[in-house]
């Protein structure tokens, strides 16, 4: 029985593509550290905190925190305020502020101003990536927290954010 191959160069394409996009994203020298967490079914509970834990091994070192943000275009505001708190291996907190991100224009435009928008192929979901700490030093070798918790006053639950993230890179030179 003959088999038809009309599909071969499809799959061939395809699996090159993977390969491609699979070779260039274990490459990256700035990176430290990069875990995203998805938020079920797209609604975040004030009260729900979502926890990094990482290693920092060379304290002379400084490096960028980032956050990676996944949300749909339906988000129903044009910015999202975050609290955080940055923790030692002992729980204390080392530092601990409010921040504030833009995502959308007035016009329901993703921008770019504060945050790169990162991959805007993906239909109505948009991956934003937004400094957090510039050049932050670590005083000791250790495992470090971040806790992140979205502060949008209402409504609680904050739909539409599909997933949060934490990239901790190298700056680069």
């Amino acid at each position: 029985m003959m088999r038809n191959h009309k599909w071969g160069p499809i799959r061939a394409s395809w699996l090159l593509l993977f390969a491609f996009l699979g070779l260039f994203s274990c490459s990256d020298p700035l990176r430290v550290y990069e875990k995203n967490q998805e938020i079920p079914e797209g609604k975040w509970y004030r009260n729900n905190p979502i926890e990094f834990s990482f290693e920092i091994e060379d304290t002379n070192q400084s490096y960028n925190v980032l956050y990676n943000l996944r949300c749909t275009r339906s988000y129903p505001f044009t910015n999202l305020y975050l609290n955080y708190e940055l923790l030692d291996s002992t729980d204390r907190i080392l530092k601990a502020n409010q921040q504030e991100m833009f995502l959308f224009t007035g016009a329901g435009k993703p921008t770019g101003e504060t945050g790169l928008l990162v991959n805007k192929s993906l239909g109505d979901v948009y991956d934003y990536r937004f400094l957090s700490l510039a050049h932050q030093k670590f005083p000791y070798a250790g495992t470090y927290k971040m806790r992140v918790k979205q502060y949008m006053r209402d409504p609680d639950p904050l739909g539409e954010v599909l997933a949060i993230g934490l990239r901790i890179e190298k700056p680069k030179e």
